[in-house]
């Protein structure tokens, strides 16, 4: 009789929520698929319904993350191995049917997940993180004694009973072992928009344009060049502060941010001859890689322990090129090796803004000069997927527009991991103009400032909206206990990873009846610890700050797009 064992999840893919937590879990379930099929047999002209004595079925759900490089060789680490037996607490007998009918049966299996894991992700000859699910069933054939059929004659039941015998005896009880294929299970963390009502997205406070979470105030350390024509008093009382999105989905296609600058100089005569020109913005996403698994991220996140990293343990499915390893191929040094590569998301490599050239810029001084800014940035989209139209809305020719195919495929959410860092960043290069009081020609200078920004995955219409049919607005999911209360039973007021936890309150003028029934509010909260300004007392009235019109410069105007660079690297 064949036995076969495959591996059915309810879903192949886990999806996460919010910053990775030590203290939550996810489920993975479904069912293991016991495929038994009688064939015919030369022996028997009617087979008999054989049994199988089930012993056991290993489950195993394994994470790992693979570091493939050129001059170190393979590494692995395992980041969890959870496994669970289903066959408790004695064995179990599955009979088959005869006449080569085949017969199926499935065990169901629920699985609890670490909720820190990282995404599943592959960075081409750099670093790979994958999960998967593993079983493997444990049985014996069991005899069972049936009688002859009605018509048969004496001496062909003893001639089968004969071969059955001698079949038996040369290994028929003996415990056997079948694995299923690699079921892979892939990993994916979302972030929830906090300002979401009923599908629609509420504008981004202080910026005209929509954004799926609204912006936060960060402070940003102007980077003065290294020996400035204008003199350094006045750039050093310069002062910016950058208003990005606290969140900024893979998918959204444009960087709502505002720019505020001032000068803080003690002569204001003097501040009023420098004046900002223009406007250069790059958006960034940075990759680190490193050859060795990260300290910082062991001390973190609780890793299985020595013991069960390979090569002690190995892998159930290692990446092809561990056998170049085992096999002393590659060179494992001590040394750690750390590369960086930089992808430019914005589709021109950068995009500039030019402040009222009409007017000779704008003049700076005490008050805070505001000035709203929309980049176009890469979408999320996988390679080989169409895309409408160009986020910039630019006409460009075809080599150009496979290199942007090819950035855009590498657009990611930021996430950790033992072997990489993923990070983005905005870059500001704010042109400034300095009129000498003696009426020579005006000094043109170069500042720097940047700021971090967060790219997420925003779950789609499916995930949030009510899948029941009613026209009653969908109710508000609440978070897990673990995201409310520490283990001691504390309240995370004050935590903000938890910041966006809507408030209860009854609404006013409601009814007796009414007011039994707490309603959701969604207070507008800082997401980030950078929301505090610089000088937060003359930021908070929106009066304060001068808003200045700004127009977007064609990058054909000022520089050529040099196509088929993805990125730069540096060691």
């Amino acid at each position: 009789m064949a036995v076969a064992i495959e591996i059915v999840p309810l879903s192949s893919t886990v999806e996460m929520f919010g910053t990775s937590h030590t203290q939550t879990a996810y489920s993975v379930s479904g069912h293991i698929l016991l495929t038994l099929k009688n064939p015919a047999s030369l022996f028997e002209p009617r087979p008999r319904a054989q049994t199988i004595e089930l012993t056991s079925i290993q489950l195993v759900f394994e994470g790992s993350n693979e570091s493939i490089y050129p001059d170190t060789g393979y590494r692995g680490v395992r980041l969890c191995r959870i496994q669970k037996e289903l066959i408790l607490p004695e064995p179990i007998l599955l009979t088959g049917k005869p006449d080569g009918i085949t017969t199926r049966w499935s065990i169901v299996f629920d699985l609890a997940v670490p909720g820190w894991l990282p995404p599943s992700a592959e960075f081409e000859d750099q670093s790979v993180t994958s999960y998967a699910l593993f079983a493997t069933a444990k049985y014996a054939y069991r005899d069972t004694d049936s009688r002859p059929p009605a018509g048969s004659s004496s001496s062909r039941t003893k001639t089968s009973s004969i071969f059955s015998n001698i079949y038996s005896l040369t290994g028929r009880n003996r415990i056997k072992s079948i694995s299923a294929p690699r079921c892979p299970i892939e990993v994916r963390r979302f972030r929830t928009q906090p300002h979401a009502v009923q599908g629609a997205l509420r504008p981004a406070p202080e910026h005209t344009v929509p954004s799926a979470f609204g912006l936060n105030h960060v402070s940003a350390d102007v980077q003065l060049p290294t020996a400035p024509a204008i003199p350094l008093d006045l750039l050093r009382s310069v002062e910016v502060i950058l208003d990005v999105p606290g969140f900024v989905g893979t998918r959204e296609g444009r960087l709502p941010m505002s720019v505020r600058v001032r000068s803080r100089h003690n002569d204001p005569a003097m501040s009023a001859q420098l004046s900002v020109q223009e406007l250069d913005v790059e958006v960034q996403q940075v990759e680190r890689f490193w050859s060795r698994p990260c300290t910082r991220y062991a001390d973190t996140f609780p890793l299985p322990p020595k013991e069960q990293q390979p090569p002690n343990l190995p892998l159930l499915s290692p990446h092809p090129l561990h056998q170049f390893a085992a096999l002393g191929i590659t060179t494992l040094g001590e040394s750690t090796l750390y590369t960086t590569r930089t992808i430019p998301l914005v589709p021109a490599q950068s995009v500039q803004f030019r402040l009222s050239p009409a007017r000779g810029g704008v003049s700076l001084d005490g008050e805070w000069a505001k000035m709203d800014i929309t980049v176009p940035v890469l979408r999320e989209v996988p390679l080989g997927e169409e895309v409408e139209a160009e986020e910039d809305g630019a006409e460009i020719d075809e080599e150009t527009k496979t290199e942007r195919i090819a950035r855009r495929s590498m657009v990611t959410t930021e996430m950790d991991a033992p072997f990489y860092r993923i990070r983005h960043e905005v870059r500001v290069n704010i042109t400034l103009a300095y009129q000498p009081p003696n009426g020579a020609n005006s000094i043109i200078e170069t500042v720097h400032v940047s700021a971090p920004l967060r790219f997420v995955h925003i779950p789609s219409s499916s995930h949030t909206n009510s899948r029941s049919p009613s026209p009653s607005p969908a109710p508000l999911t609440l978070p897990a206990y673990s995201q409310l209360f520490y283990e001691n039973g504390e309240r995370k007021e004050l935590d903000h990873e938890v910041d966006w936890l809507p408030a209860y309150r009854p609404e006013k003028g409601q009814d007796e009846a009414e007011d039994q029934q707490a309603r959701v509010v969604l207070p507008s909260l800082p997401l980030t610890k950078e929301r505090t300004p610089l000088h937060e007392p003359e930021l908070q009235p929106a009066r304060r700050a001068r808003v200045v019109d700004v127009e977007l410069v064609p990058r054909s105007a000022f520089e050529q797009v040099q196509p088929g660079v993805l990125g730069r690297i540096s060691a």
